[in-house]
C-alpha cells in the first residue's frame, strides 16, 4: 500500500506532532509513505530522520483564521484568495512531476484545512481520506476561500475521519454526509511522557502547567482570572507555569492583567518547548481551558502524565474526561467556575490522586498512538477493498 499524504502549510502545534506519529506509525505497519508538505523547513527534516518520502508542493490553506485587526480584512483577503488559487494550480503541477502518481494507491489529507487532496481525488479517482481535528469557525473563527468548500469536500472526499464525536457532530451540522464520518480519537507518543507521582499530590503547594499556544482561544486569560479569585490563604500556594508559543499581543495583556492583580509570583510563562512532555512530571495539575477543543491532546498528555486534569466542559473535553473521575470539568468561559475546581483538588487530595491514577488508565486503553494508528490502518484497508 502506498499512500500520498498532504500535511498543512502550518509545522506547529498539535495537528502537525499528530501528523508525525501517525506517518511513523504507517511504516511500522508497511505502508509506503509519500509526504506532501508546502514548503520545505524544518519538519521536513523530521521526515527525512524517519526515513520517510517527502517533497514540497507549495500549497496553501483554504480555510484560515480571520485576522483580529478588521482594517486589514478589506485588503488582506482578496490577496489572500489569489495566494491560494495560484498556489492550488502550482501544487497540483508539481504533485504531477515530483510523485509517481499511477503508484499512489491512497490519499490522506491531514486536516480539513486543505483541498489539495480533494482535487488529486477529482483528477486522478484515487480514494481521498480526510482529517477533521478542529471545529475551524467556532475554535480559531476560519474563514474559506471557496463558498463552496464543504460540497468540494463531499464530492472528492471518500471517507472523512473525525477526531471526536464534537468534531463529527459539528462538521454534519456544517453539511458534511455523516455516513462518509468515521469518528477515531487521536493517539498520543505517551513512552516519554514523565509520570506526575501521588506522594508530590500531598504537598502543600501544588504547581499547574498549561502545554498549549498562548492565545485567546486556548483561554489562558481564564487562568490568570482564577488565581486572583482564589482565596488568599490557597492563592499563595498554588502556581502556574505557561508552556507554548504566543501571540505577542494576547501574551502583553495577560502580563498586564497579572501586574494588575499583583500575582505575578505565582506565575511563570516559559515559552516554547520541543519536548514539553518530558517536564510533566514536575507539576500536579494540568488545565485545559480552551472553549472549542477539538480532541484535546494536551490532555491526553496529562492524562498519560498522571496529572489531575481540570478542563473547560466544551467541545471535546467532556469526551476524555468524566467529571470527579478522570478530573474536574469547569463552566466553560468561567474563571470562577475555574478557581472552584483549582480549590477542589487543594482541598481535597485523595480525589486529585484517584483521578490522576484513572485518567492515566483511560488514556492508556483509548489515547495510544497504536489504537490510533491500528483503527486508521483498518479504515484504509475497507476503503481499498470498496
Amino acid at each position: 500500500m502506498r499512500v500520498l499524504y498532504i500535511g498543512d502549510p502550518g509545522t506547529q502545534g498539535g495537528a502537525a506532532l499528530a501528523f508525525l506519529e501517525v506517518v511513523s506509525q504507517m511504516k511500522a505497519r508497511g505502508v509506503s509513505v509519500v509526504v506532501c508538505t508546502s514548503i520545505e523547513n524544518e519538519f521536513n527534516a523530521q521526515l527525512d530522520n524517519l526515513g520517510l518520502d517527502n517533497v514540497s508542493i507549495g500549497h496553501e490553506s483554504v480555510l484560515e483564521p480571520i485576522s483580529p485587526y478588521k482594517w486589514k480584512r478589506p485588503i488582506k483577503y482578496p490577496i489572500r484568495w489569489l495566494i491560494y488559487r495560484l498556489h492550488l494550480k502550482n501544487a497540483l503541477n508539481n504533485v504531477k512531476h515530483k510523485v509517481d502518481i499511477k503508484t499512489i494507491d491512497l490519499i490522506h489529507t491531514n486536516s480539513a484545512r486543505n483541498d489539495v487532496g480533494c482535487y488529486l481525488n477529482k483528477k486522478y479517482g484515487i480514494p481521498h481520506i480526510m482529517h477533521i481535528r478542529e471545529f475551524a469557525d467556532a475554535d480559531f473563527k476560519c474563514i474559506s476561500f471557496r463558498r463552496n468548500y464543504i460540497s468540494v469536500f463531499n464530492d472528492y472526499t471518500t471517507k472523512f475521519i473525525a477526531i471526536s464525536n464534537a468534531v463529527k457532530s459539528h462538521w454534519v451540522k456544517k453539511g458534511i454526509h455523516a455516513s462518509n464520518v468515521v469518528q477515531i480519537y487521536d493517539g498520543v507518543e505517551y513512552k516519554n511522557i514523565e509520570k506526575s507521582a501521588a506522594e508530590d499530590k500531598q504537598r502543600t503547594d501544588l504547581h499547574m502547567v498549561m502545554t498549549s499556544g498562548i492565545c485567546e482561544p486556548k483561554g489562558q486569560h481564564l487562568v490568570i482570572e482564577a488565581l486572583h479569585l482564589l482565596p488568599a490563604k490557597i492563592r499563595e500556594h498554588v502556581f502556574i507555569d505557561f508552556i507554548g508559543w504566543d501571540d505577542p499581543r494576547y501574551l502583553e495583556s495577560l502580563r498586564a492583567k497579572i501586574k494588575e492583580y499583583n500575582i505575578e509570583q505565582y506565575v511563570n510563562f516559559k515559552g516554547a518547548m520541543p519536548r514539553a512532555t518530558k517536564v510533566l512530571g514536575d507539576y500536579q495539575i494540568g488545565l485545559m481551558c480552551s472553549k472549542s477543543e477539538g480532541f484535546g491532546r494536551v490532555t491526553a498528555e496529562y492524562m498519560f502524565a498522571q496529572l489531575g486534569v481540570i478542563a473547560s466542559n466544551s467541545g471535546a473535553n467532556p469526551e476524555l474526561i468524566g467529571n470527579g473521575v478522570h478530573g474536574l470539568l469547569f463552566e466553560s468561559g468561567n474563571a470562577k467556575s475555574l478557581a472552584d475546581c483549582i480549590e477542589r483538588f487543594y482541598q481535597d487530595r485523595q480525589l486529585l490522586v484517584n483521578c490522576s491514577l484513572n485518567a492515566c488508565q483511560k488514556a492508556h486503553e483509548e489515547y495510544t498512538e497504536e489504537k490510533n494508528a491500528d483503527n486508521i490502518y483498518k479504515l484504509y484497508l475497507e476503503v481499498l477493498k470498496k
